[in-house]
């Protein structure tokens, strides 16, 4: 085979290039990639529409669309854009909680070999009327003779100044007391717990009244459950239908009042669960494994009995629940 000469293997590369810049191919334009909303509420919800076009010579696929964060959705009319054709991607972000300058991205991968990830962005500020630090109050597992206090602060904006006329708890449990900072601007929430405290999951809110036009009400969130001298996370064991099958569940079991305590049985309603505890590495608390759980009615309302050498809870009971068909 003879050589092919250099003027005309030249020829030949120059050729493949020409036509290598002549295939057809998408190209994908958004003429304006970046949206600014400039400074509004945080109790507004922003939506965009950003124009997608096909300035290329062959169709174009929209792969996927990516965001940030959960906070911002997206929807595309159309994922196939034929040369020419144009697309509208509907961007919604909600500012609910936020406070400060915002900025996400929003990611649109396509076949456009030159753009496969096109880089689009919203962006302003969000400005918090009320801003409530923290903004709800988290009592982890109270104890019923506990009389402990949680605090937070309530800011109102230079805009939205006003005054709390009145803090108070819709439950017996609690009271509310408010400290004035600076008046119309800034103001101290202190909730303390009023033992006796009945047992049970508390999620009930503080309720604030002001002479704020558009924020007459506000809710301060509680969370939290009051224990007693022992008691189990979690508070009951919950048990989805499992078609028959065997499961495994676990809890845990702690003082309330941070006093070491042993247990010395755990009753189950089968004799074919399996009940195995053992001491929590760095606390004075158990964990409780149980196995061999079948899931169905013969179960459901039945208890877990855990007997203890607490004089104060010799025994603690943990019900068991049958979750129903499509529950969560």
């Amino acid at each position: 085979m003879k050589p092919i000469a250099p003027l005309l293997l030249c020829t030949l590369m120059l050729a493949g290039a020409a036509r290598a810049e002549t295939r057809p191919n998408p190209i994908i334009v958004c003429d304006e990639p970046e949206h600014c909303f400039g400074a509004v509420t945080n109790d507004r919800v922003i939506i965009h529409e950003f124009t997608l076009s096909n300035e290329g010579d062959f169709p174009l696929f929209i792969r996927a669309v990516r965001t940030d964060c959960g906070c911002v959705a997206s929807r595309l009319a159309d994922d196939t854009l034929a040369p020419g054709k144009s697309a509208q991607l509907k961007v919604i972000f909600d500012l609910k909680k936020r406070s400060g300058r915002q900025f996400r991205r929003i990611i649109v991968e396509s076949n456009d070999p030159q753009t496969p990830r096109l880089i689009l962005a919203v962006f302003g500020e969000a400005i918090a009327p009320v801003e409530i630090v923290p903004d709800q109050l988290w009592w982890g597992n109270l104890h019923s003779s506990a009389s402990n206090a949680l605090a937070c602060e309530i800011n109102f904006s230079e805009g939205d100044q006003a005054y709390i006329t009145a803090a108070a708890s819709p439950s017996p449990l609690f009271e509310a007391g408010l400290s004035v900072i600076q008046p119309r601007r800034k103001y101290t929430l202190t909730v303390r717990a009023k033992p006796p405290l009945q047992r049970g999951e508390f999620p009930s809110p503080i309720l604030l009244t002001t002479d704020h036009p558009r924020y007459r009400t506000l809710e301060i969130p509680m969370r939290g459950r009051i224990v007693g001298d022992i008691y189990s996370i979690p508070g009951e064991i919950v048990l989805a239908p499992a078609n028959g099958e065997a499961v495994s569940r676990s809890f845990l079991v702690y003082s309330g009042i941070k006093r070491k305590f042993k247990i010395l049985n755990v009753d189950v309603p089968d004799p074919a669960i399996e009940a195995h505890t053992r001491p929590m590495s760095g606390s004075s608390g158990y964990r409780v494994d149980l196995r061999n759980l079948r899931p169905g009615p013969g179960l459901d309302g039945k208890q877990i009995a855990v007997t203890t050498d607490c004089e104060s809870t010799p025994v603690l009971n943990i019900p068991l629940r049958l979750q129903a068909n499509g529950a969560r």
